[in-house]
């Protein structure tokens, strides 16, 4: 793989809830233990935010192999209910920072309220962009759309599709 200092990923979709919904399930502890799962399809649980601009946040993590960790970072933008930047490293004390955004849109869906959802990931080391890209398989260091910020958004479609169905 090349050593890269950047990688840009980035995926849009349209979600069947709305704005309001989607960016309560990006800010609820109990709803992200529920759909966010951990690079490499890991586990979350013991969310803990602080929701504003600054705030911290930090997740356990348990990976397939059992093997335990954390997701860490701090709220870099927050304007509810259209944008979310969030700082974002998995191994502290390893070069493996990234920032992660998520961009929310009012759109109209078979004559109901929707939002398309892009998410924005930014490695900012070689390690981040090899973890983002591992999502998907994918071995070249070169701009994609997808791998982990795909990752996201079908588990919060998946999840935010139960919620409303129920």
């Amino acid at each position: 793989m090349t050593d890269v200092e950047t990688e840009i990923a980035r995926t849009s979709e349209e979600i069947a809830a709305s704005p309001e919904e989607v960016f309560d399930a990006l800010l609820d502890p109990a709803a992200l233990a529920d759909w966010f799962r951990a690079p490499n399809d890991g586990s979350t649980s013991e969310w803990e935010i602080e929701p504003e601009p600054g705030g911290a946040w930090r997740a356990r993590t348990v990976a397939p192999d059992g093997m335990p960790g954390t997701l860490a970072g701090e709220i870099l933008t927050l304007d509810a209910p259209r944008l979310l930047e969030l700082r974002w490293h998995s191994l502290p004390g390893e070069l493996s920072e990234s920032t992660v955004r998520f961009d929310l849109e009012p759109v109209w869906r078979e004559g109901e309220r929707a939002t398309r959802v892009t998410v924005t990931h930014i490695a900012h080391s070689p390690l981040a962009a090899r973890t983002m890209m591992r999502g998907r398989g994918i071995t070249s260091a070169h701009a994609v759309d997808g791998a982990l910020p795909y990752q996201i958004v079908c588990a919060l479609r998946r999840f935010l599709s139960a919620v409303v169905v129920a």
